[in-house]
């Protein structure tokens, strides 16, 4: 059989392996969407990035992309039939051992998104290729990140660090009692704390930290309300 037809198939098969990934992750409610770089890099807070140089990268740890993650699922599987040529032309450029240029990912925490390269990552993929050679830029994240985070998860987890960074909280008797899974919780808790900082400013004729306001209102207003609830 000729490499065009070989690729061929190769792209049939890949096509009918994400409808069934599709169909499965929705019975058991199971993430298989690509993360996508620039709603996550938007909702995190970023310390800063560096570039590592061409490393290789297990292809297991990429989970997002930064243009395309609407064309391919979680396991980076073609879900558009219009990705059909360039997904075959990579893949007989394999079949006919051409070299293919390094793609080139971000990385953050422990996982990576695609900025160029992602019918690359998805054909090496699907042909059983454990890992890929890529340009690498890290980004400093406080949150970590792995393989089986998700875009909700990793919001929740910024603003809990947010929260405790900014108030200072951090015995662990008080972790444990502002722990909440609800997004949007621990702002609406810094808000609580920042009206609290103008009273107490008010009462005492002074500018008070926001970490003294925090352990106050923890004190004062938190969890009386709580021993009542």
């Amino acid at each position: 059989m000729a490499f065009d037809e070989l690729a061929k198939s190769d792209f049939g098969k890949a096509r009918s392996k994400a409808f069934w990934r599709n169909i499965t992750s929705r019975l058991f409610g199971e993430t298989n969407e690509l993360l996508p770089f620039d709603e996550v890099r938007q909702r995190l807070a970023i310390r800063g990035q560096h570039y590592r140089g061409v490393e290789q990268v297990s292809i297991d740890q990429i989970i997002g992309s930064a243009g395309r993650f609407r064309d391919f699922d979680r396991a980076f599987l073609p879900i558009h039939e219009r990705m059909k040529d360039r997904w075959i032309n990579i893949d007989k450029a394999h079949y006919d051992q051409i070299y293919l240029p390094p793609v080139e990912l971000y990385k953050m925490g422990e996982v990576y998104f695609v900025r160029d390269g992602n019918h690359r990552v998805s054909v090496a993929r699907e042909r059983g290729q454990e890992f890929i050679d890529a340009y690498v830029t890290e980004i400093d994240v406080s949150v970590p990140i792995t393989v089986d985070s998700d875009l909700e998860e990793l919001t929740l987890a910024q603003e809990r660090i947010t929260f405790f960074e900014k108030t200072e909280l951090t015995e662990e008797s008080i972790l444990q009692t502002l722990y909440s899974d609800i997004q949007g919780q621990y702002s609406r808790l810094l808000e609580h704390v920042a009206v609290h900082r103008w009273y107490l400013g008010e009462q005492q004729g002074e500018e008070i930290l926001f970490s003294e306001a925090a352990k106050s209102w923890y004190k004062h207003v938190y969890l009386p309300v709580i021993e009542i609830l």
